[in-house]
């Protein structure tokens, strides 16, 4: 209820996104210990929700880039500074570890058919 609604609607973007792999794991971590607690589901549920509107599963799929030379970069444009995207590494960790997590929790629900 509650802790859902203000995870989706309070949620800082870059604060969000630099937390997110470390929440997912301690969500799944609980969950885990406590199977028959929903409340872990259904925020872990609202995360992947703000997870796939940021595009942080995107970052999985592209390789990491290359670090700018000093020529790329142009003192004439002003430029907003970048949100910092989330480690390449981590995010496919942070995928890896769902994958796992939604293939035990199918199991498991095939499992009281």
């Amino acid at each position: 209820g509650l802790t859902c609604a203000l995870l989706a609607r309070c949620s800082p973007r870059p604060l969000f996104l630099r937390w997110a792999y470390l929440l997912c794991k301690k969500l799944v971590e609980q969950s885990n210990r406590n199977p028959h607690v929903s409340g872990f589901y259904k925020v872990l549920t609202q995360c992947m929700i703000l997870l796939q509107r940021y595009d942080y599963f995107g970052h999985a799929r592209e390789q990491p880039a290359a670090c700018p030379s000093p020529e790329q970069h142009s003192s004439d444009s002003p430029e907003q500074p970048a949100e910092p995207a989330p480690a390449f590494s981590e995010v496919q960790a942070c995928v890896a570890m769902l994958q796992r997590f939604l293939r035990l929790c199918a199991s498991r629900c095939h499992e009281y058919k």
